[in-house]
């Protein structure tokens, strides 16, 4: 390649990470495009390295992500080291301050039930996150979220909408989740689906390529 091919390439290469880290930093991104400071403010006045926010910001994302995955695949054990022991699940209506589950353990012995594996097939995701740092130990987050839950000879329905949720860091170094707010936009009723696939037990597959 001839230097100046080079030189083209490396310069488009730098603008696309420049322009991707101002987006994940959209209050100071002359911190990121200026390239002398790489600190962020804090709301408690602390500042953070732009690396150190970053990677915050993924352990949260592989917090959720893990929710969703044990959620889904009934891993109720697991599931519990994702929240923090003063965990609260609002309930959304009224002004959403009234606590529907007011600790981990009731909200898991809740959907634990709801979501017997012989009985309810669901499907949940999570995109778009919007992750804040609030302080060295905490932080929030708004996730659009949509979700497919069937109760067979029942019903089955569609949801969309956002989850809100608070997190903090334990003296451990891991983020848990320590209250959620789910707020539906739009929430659709259908008939019970037939099982898809006699392969598998409803929800549930026999073998994981790999666990963690």
């Amino acid at each position: 390649m001839h230097m100046q091919a080079f030189r083209q390439v490396a310069a488009s290469a730098g603008v696309l990470l420049v322009i991707g880290a101002a987006a994940l930093a959209p209050t100071d991104a002359s911190a990121v495009i200026g390239g002398t400071a790489v600190e962020q403010g804090r709301s408690n006045g602390k500042a953070i390295g732009l690396a150190e926010r970053l990677w915050e910001i993924e352990q949260i994302k592989q917090l959720k992500a893990r929710y969703f995955r044990f959620l889904d695949t009934r891993r109720w054990k697991d599931i519990r080291g994702l929240f923090t022991d003063d965990f609260v699940w609002y309930e959304v209506a009224g002004d959403g301050k009234k606590p529907r589950w007011a600790s981990a353990d009731a909200f898991i012995t809740w959907v634990s039930g709801a979501y017997d594996p012989d009985k309810v097939m669901s499907v949940h995701q999570g995109k778009m996150p919007e992750i804040e740092l609030t302080s060295d130990t905490t932080a929030r987050g708004i996730w659009e979220m949509s979700d497919w839950v069937d109760y067979p000879q029942k019903h089955a329905h569609y949801g969309w909408g956002y989850y809100y949720d608070e997190y903090a860091k334990g003296r451990d170094g891991a983020w848990r989740i320590k209250s959620t707010h789910l707020v539906r936009l739009r929430d659709d009723q259908v008939p019970p689906s037939p099982e898809a696939n006699k392969e598998y037990p409803r929800a549930l597959a026999p073998w994981w390529p790999f666990k963690r």
